[in-house]
């Protein structure tokens, strides 16, 4: 007695993911690439390809503006010398909260890159500037009154003149905000990286990361410069100390000021 397989009427062929009903083509050469042309078409029409394509040009986005974040939150700058000298002169706590208004003051040039303001200031000489020359007084303003401190730190107490943590966090912060280098950075890495079709959401990811990227970065630098060794060595050669990141920060604010309009193809 012969049983049945009901299997046999259940199981169906996967699905193609494509399908060409054209028929068999014919042997000549026009025929062919007709044939092959559609296949093509299907293929790459096909909903499968299209995400596939899509994952891999986010990812290879997402890689570079990895990659150049990095590269400029490590290089140094007037950041890094203002963190140095708040985390050893006040300890970790300022400079954390440095590092914090730093990263928040990325956000000033990433909000404006975003919504399309950034094309108003690259289309203005004089709004650029206007935030060229208050960003570089600002820097000399800081560096001055490092550069003349000359009130000493003693290991373990508290100055009296330290910031606030609000003052903290406005150094860290305008120091960024302020910074046209750090605009040609965001600006640069949304118009030369990023695809212009890319979702809002996407593009504030991207900031975030930036920003997220310089708290980490210079969070370390703030525990890594109010260690008790370092400011130990440090303090102990205070005014020389302050004198060389006051003149450093100076030289930083003079040098915002042969900084370029992207306009006027300077470097």
């Amino acid at each position: 007695m012969e049983i049945q397989d009901d299997r046999k009427s259940t199981c169906r062929a996967p699905t193609p993911i494509f399908s060409y009903t054209g028929g068999r083509p014919d042997r000549n050469s026009e025929s062919v690439q007709n044939h092959r042309e559609k296949i093509l078409h299907q293929i790459t029409n096909h909903p499968i390809f299209i995400h596939n394509l899509q994952a891999g040009f986010h990812m290879s986005e997402l890689l570079a503006v990895a990659t150049i974040t990095i590269l400029a939150v490590i290089s140094p700058g007037p950041d890094f010398a203002m963190v140095t000298r708040n985390s050893y002169a006040f300890g970790a706590r300022t400079g954390l909260i440095s590092a914090l208004g730093i990263g928040c003051g990325v956000q000033v040039h990433v909000m404006y890159t975003v919504f399309g303001i950034a094309i108003i200031i690259f289309s203005s000489p004089t709004l650029f500037t206007i935030m060229k020359l208050s960003g570089a007084g600002y820097l000399i303003f800081m560096g001055y009154q490092s550069f003349r401190n000359r009130a000493p730190v003693a290991l373990g107490e508290t100055p009296r003149h330290a910031p606030s943590g609000w003052e903290a966090f406005r150094m860290g912060f305008f120091t960024n905000a302020l910074n046209p280098k750090t605009m040609l950075f965001v600006v640069a890495t949304y118009t030369q990286v990023v695809r212009t079709d890319a979702p809002m959401m996407l593009n504030f990811a991207y900031g975030l990361f930036m920003s997220v990227a310089h708290i980490i970065w210079f969070g370390i630098v703030a525990f890594f410069f109010s260690s008790p060794r370092m400011r130990c060595r440090l303090l102990a050669h205070q005014s020389m100390v302050d004198k060389v990141i006051g003149l450093a920060l100076m030289l930083l604010g003079v040098s915002l000021l042969f900084t370029h309009h992207p306009m006027e193809g300077g470097n």
